[in-house]
């Protein structure tokens, strides 16, 4: 997930909250959809505070060091943790991430703001939520294919309407 850095450079970040004692949160804007509809890239703010694997639950939004993505980190959820290995899966991607070691865990997103939206990550309702779309993963392809279809049905209409 592309990321552009509003408070202070991610490098300075990571190396000044290494050892996770400081929590000193970092703002950030995403470039790419792969989390639609809970952060919309470009319009969203997301506020991250370094963490622990103790401090993260399955379902939350985490930022994890990856040497796929093309700014060395991704803002996903927690799919799982086994073994030494954490997996993350964006909400608007049909499968879960590779698994990265637990150690390239950076942070944990504790609130998202943008026009019409004020998220508290730790909030119940946030945190059933994330569940919820984690347990449900599997589900995806048939909302997938639902979500194609309706956009296909809305432009018939449309185009109908304007010619008809």
């Amino acid at each position: 997930m592309g990321m552009e850095i509003k408070t202070s450079s991610l490098a300075d970040w990571i190396s000044t909250t290494q050892d996770k004692a400081l929590l000193i949160p970092i703002t950030l804007h995403t470039t790419s959809g792969s989390m639609l509809p809970a952060i919309r890239m470009e319009q969203d703010t997301v506020v991250v505070v370094p963490c622990t694997l103790s401090d993260v639950r399955i379902g939350d939004i985490v930022l994890i060091r990856t040497p796929s993505a093309s700014a060395g980190v991704m803002l996903h959820r927690l799919f799982r943790m086994q073994n030494g290995q954490i997996v993350t899966l964006g909400d608007n991607l049909r499968r879960p991430d590779q698994a990265v070691a637990a150690d390239a865990l950076l942070g944990r997103a504790v609130s998202i703001t943008g026009p019409k939206k004020n998220v508290d990550c730790d909030s119940r309702w946030s945190r059933f939520r994330g569940k919820l779309i984690v347990r449900t993963y599997r589900l995806r392809p048939i909302v997938f294919l639902a979500r194609r279809g309706i956009r296909k049905l809305k432009r018939m209409i449309k185009h109908t309407k304007a010619h008809g």
